[in-house]
């Protein structure tokens, strides 16, 4: 699952914010590491791994 946040740079709070909140449901993968990709000037994709279906 992913949550971009635009603007990033006056946010940077957000960005482990939206790791916790994603890390936090049920269907992640809570032992896979997050990424984080700049896809734009302004723009970070905040990605966690979701469980393979039948875990959880």
């Amino acid at each position: 699952m992913y949550l971009d946040i635009d603007d990033f740079m006056k946010k940077i709070p957000m960005i482990g914010e939206s790791f916790d909140a994603m890390r936090g449901m049920k269907m992640a993968d809570r032992n896979a590491s997050c990424v984080e990709i700049y896809s734009a000037p302004n723009v970070c994709r905040c990605m966690v791994k979701l469980l393979d279906e039948g875990e959880g």
